[in-house]
């Protein structure tokens, strides 16, 4: 034989050794994977298990629970009202909102009453950590670390901005949409691997039931556009096109909105306000949340706009000229990555609804707004966190990760 081909062979025998360790090593990944994913669950479920003796909230807690009587009916019936009931809205204010609702019902006929709020609670809190285990998932499917994914998860898992919507008995509709727009995230990330027309279909079904959740679900498409853009890299024609499904429900869903809540007299349209409203409301708005989601202290479920609503005020002063800063800088960061203009937008396009360019509601901003947006900036963090971990070439670089996720946390 000669020396060339023993060396061929020498190559071919390492090559099939190779292939052979491949599925021992992916074996591994997923063992750590779930190891990790059961242990940021388990730190969750403690961080938040004081919400399990929360009391009822003064807001609208008594239209979703203590003085609904269709939630204290639980029925075929009343199920069948909170589906259809857009042309006729019942007790909460016209919020076309039917699977939140018909599940605070189920807990009302597993025992949860208004002097027992804990069977409430705890689906809640289940909900929160079954999310944090999504959102661990979806960044592993992204990003391909388990160390990385876990430790994002551990920061949106008990990050004091999450306690509002698990303590919040009303704000179930948070959480059961988050839900499935996780899931929606996450088959569309398989599909993109398997090109499986049943996990697009899936996907599909996932965004209609977040809809039927919570309304503020419709963005959900324009997110999946911006994920072909980064991190999946396939941002081209058929990728559009493949949202076309999408966007049509989307818009029937706003509609059925705009019509269920009109019907109350709660929507504030834009032609209300005068030119300069709305810009200064965008501007307040994003940087109020990117400080509370970076420094969260004095949170609370109701802020009131400020008086006035204009330049001479602090705070929106401070959210024009902070936004003027921002925007450059994510354009200019092009340059090197797309993960930190990507993440943002995905926190933009999900928190407009919320944003109070249509108004909704009485307050200009509420800590609950942030629970899915954030993904976008966990995947930018992530992004980071990656680049830094530098595949694993230095362990002092592995140390600082874990050192800014603890800082991250406190």
């Amino acid at each position: 034989m000669s020396r060339i081909t023993k060396k061929y062979s020498k190559h071919l025998t390492r090559g099939k050794q190779a292939d052979s360790n491949l599925p021992n090593e992916v074996r591994r990944d997923n063992v750590l994977l779930v190891i990790l994913l059961l242990f940021v669950c388990l730190a969750t479920a403690i961080a938040h298990w004081p919400a399990l003796s929360a009391k009822a909230m003064y807001f609208d807690d008594e239209e979703y629970l203590t003085n609904n009587h269709l939630v204290q009916n639980p029925s075929w019936n009343s199920a069948k009202r909170f589906l259809t009931e857009i042309l006729e809205p019942s007790t909460v204010k016209g919020y076309y909102q039917p699977l939140a609702m018909i599940s605070l019902m189920m807990d009302h006929a597993m025992g949860g009453r208004k002097d027992n709020l804990t069977p409430f609670h705890r689906i809640s809190l289940v909900l929160h950590v079954v999310n944090t285990g999504l959102i661990i998932i979806l960044i592993y499917l992204l990003f391909g670390n388990a160390f990385i994914a876990a430790c994002v998860g551990l920061l949106f898992g008990t990050h004091p901005m999450t306690v509002e919507p698990i303590s919040w008995i009303a704000e179930r509709k948070t959480l059961l949409a988050a839900f499935f727009a996780l899931s929606c995230l996450m088959l569309y990330v398989l599909y993109t691997k398997k090109n499986d027309r049943k996990v697009y279909f899936a996907c599909i079904l996932a965004y209609i039931l977040a809809l039927m959740s919570k309304p503020t679900s419709v963005p959900l498409p324009a997110l999946l556009i911006l994920l072909d853009f980064w991190p999946l890299n396939r941002l081209n024609k058929q990728a559009i096109m493949e949202k076309i499904p999408l966007f049509i429900i989307g818009g029937a869903f706003a509609i059925v909105t705009i019509i269920s809540q009109g019907r109350m007299e709660s929507v504030v349209m834009p032609s209300e306000h005068s030119a300069a409203w709305i810009p200064l409301t965008l501007c307040h708005n994003i940087i109020f949340y990117l400080y509370k989601i970076i420094w969260p202290v004095n949170l609370s479920a109701y802020h009131t706009f400020p008086e006035p609503f204009d330049l001479s005020d602090p705070m929106v002063c401070a959210g024009v000229i902070g936004s003027c800063i921002l925007i450059p800088l994510l354009i200019l960061s092009l340059k090197g990555t797309r993960a930190a203009l990507t993440g943002w937008l995905i926190f933009f396009v999900a928190i407009f609804p919320t944003l109070g360019v249509i108004g909704f509601t009485g307050m200009i901003e509420s800590d609950k707004y942030v629970y899915l947006p954030a993904i976008g900036l966990l995947m930018a963090l992530a992004s980071f966190l990656h680049w830094l971990w530098g595949e694993g070439r230095f362990a002092a670089k592995q140390f600082t990760i874990i050192l800014i996720i603890l800082m991250l946390a406190g």
